[in-house]
């Protein structure tokens, strides 16, 4: 990868300490320009539209908008080469973002050698997915059963809202309720569905069809 041409690469994702640490990152690579980041699905486009990066590097769950979606549409761009990189990586997220036009899927739990393994990959305009997604099976129908209804309604809204990256008190005042109030549910919701991080959580989510109507 070393002696290829220069690839100019976009960072689309919400979180200004990770939009930092990756573009450090890929500025170690000597093939690798960095030519913009954006925080939004619309700050993407106009980014998009203007830099015509060779690459964009994406997470699958923004602000205003679904990375799937928005795979879609650079693709109208000409612009084929995406790579997500997200926590966002249940089996039916990885495949709608491969049927979209995407390219690499590497999860953020990947150490850093499989996102070496990724760059080089889509630098050769290669497909690459992360070695813990290939075999992933969806999840049975029972299962999907069992955890819809271990959880109140207001605990689904506050998975949902955790998900999109919200901190109990953000949580609290959109719910109209007190910050102990939410801390419960969220101790509740992690115990009950025996998870440990926020990433679990936005896997749960997704498989479960839980965000689509808290993303605006």
């Amino acid at each position: 990868m070393e002696n290829a041409r220069k690839i100019n690469v976009l960072i689309v994702e919400e979180h200004p300490v990770t939009r930092w640490g990756l573009r450090h990152f890929l500025e170690t690579r000597n093939n690798i320009t960095v030519v913009g980041e954006a925080s939004t699905a619309s700050e993407a486009r106009v980014a998009i539209s203007k830099l015509k990066p060779d690459v964009v590097i994406l997470d699958i769950i923004l602000p205003d908008g679904d990375g799937i979606e928005l795979t879609k549409e650079i693709a109208l761009e000409n612009i084929r080469r995406v790579m997500a990189f997200s926590a966002a990586d249940t089996w039916d997220r990885v495949e709608k973002f491969l049927q979209a036009g995407g390219l690499c899927f590497v999860t953020k739990r990947c150490p850093p050698e499989e996102f070496i393994q990724a760059l080089d990959a889509v630098a050769q305009n290669r497909k690459w997915i992360s070695p813990s997604l290939r075999n992933a099976k969806p999840p049975s129908a029972a299962d999907r059963i069992k955890h819809e209804h271990s959880l109140s309604p207001r605990e689904r809204e506050v998975v949902a809202l955790v998900a999109r990256g919200l901190t109990s008190r953000q949580i609290a005042d959109q719910l109209c309720v007190s910050l102990k109030t939410v801390e419960t549910h969220r101790y509740r919701i992690f115990r009950e569905l025996q998870i440990k991080s926020r990433a679990q959580l936005v896997s749960y989510a997704i498989q479960n069809g839980m965000l689509g109507n808290y993303i605006s």
